[in-house]
């Protein structure tokens, strides 16, 4: 008798998780998926920033080589996955001078406005490539698609690079066409 007693309460004490070791086990393991999604969503936020500075830079660096480098054309060619610096001689050969790696996951579009999304940059884009151009005084004299299609006359006087991560992280630098200047937004 007393060794089935014993058998009893060994079965009593070992039927499952108590109540309060599963609150244990779902408060860890929320602290860490609310750990994996702030560095989710920081990443996501520092790639739109980095994506709109490497633009940005690339941009300077182009207006810099065509003040200072003779050639027919200076130009920053946009694509999905990186920002070209390309020069044209003045016996048409075209070389790509530097590249910039645009970050992954980030949407690059050409708009008119900062809240517009249309014009995507890719190959699931509106635009394969966006190429700007510069002067030797330093002034965006072009902005055309990889068609050769003049954007300057679709978009007015100004237009924004907006890079864009999903629905909601966004960066632009807007081109102001009758100065030649660009601001980072």
């Amino acid at each position: 008798m007393r060794m089935k007693l014993n058998q009893k309460q060994v079965q009593k004490n070992n039927s499952g998780f108590s109540i309060i070791e599963l609150l244990v086990v779902v408060a860890i393991m929320a602290v860490f998926i609310g750990g994996a999604l702030t560095t989710f969503l920081s990443v996501s936020r520092t790639n739109v920033k980095k994506s709109n500075s490497v633009i940005n830079d690339a941009m300077i660096f182009c207006k810099g080589k065509a003040m200072t480098n003779a050639a027919k054309e200076w130009k920053l060619v946009l694509t999905e996955h990186e920002a070209n610096v390309v020069k044209v001689s003045s016996d048409g050969k075209v070389s790509t001078i530097k590249s910039y790696a645009l970050p992954n996951k980030v949407d690059i579009f050409v708009n008119t406005s900062e809240e517009s999304y249309a014009g995507k940059i890719g190959d699931d884009g509106d635009y394969e490539s966006v190429s700007i151009v510069y002067s030797s005084k330093g002034s965006i004299t072009k902005v055309y698609d990889e068609n050769n299609n003049s954007l300057m006359d679709k978009f007015g006087n100004t237009c924004c690079i907006v890079s864009k991560y999903k629905q909601s992280k966004s960066a632009s630098i807007k081109l102001y066409f009758i100065t030649g200047k660009h601001a980072k937004q």
